[in-house]
């Protein structure tokens, strides 16, 4: 996802310096998921 975030912020930047009209993003809002993550310890353990 991060990607999209650094292309929107490079589109920006080209309509500010008038290279494009429009904004492909202009109707799209970037959506982040965080998400806790699992650990494998303990099943690390019962493997040794």
């Amino acid at each position: 996802m991060t990607h999209l975030i650094r292309l929107k912020k490079m589109i920006n930047m080209a309509i500010n310096m008038e290279w494009i009209n429009t904004s492909p993003f202009k109707n799209y809002k970037i959506k982040i998921r965080h998400e806790e993550k699992a650990f494998i310890t303990n099943s690390l353990k019962n493997i040794n």
